[in-house]
């Protein structure tokens, strides 16, 4: 069985999203002043790159393709 990835993603009520931008004062006030960023807040140039998700990645979410399981 195929799973196809959906096209828009929800997150639950209370739920944030971590952006990693260049500005690290942006970063200090998502983690400690609850600043909510959004996409439209931004642009690609203001996020960080060459960002090495091995590192943040847990191995068990390598061997399970469910969304949810991998949001946890």
């Amino acid at each position: 069985m195929q799973h196809q990835t959906p096209s828009v993603i929800r997150l639950e009520e209370g739920a944030r999203i971590l952006f990693l931008t260049k500005d690290l004062e942006l970063i200090r006030k998502q983690l400690y002043e609850g600043l909510n960023l959004r996409m439209e807040d931004l642009s690609v140039e203001d996020l960080l790159d060459d960002i090495n998700t091995d590192v943040m990645t847990p191995a068990w979410v390598c061997f399970d393709h469910e969304p949810a399981e991998i949001a946890k």
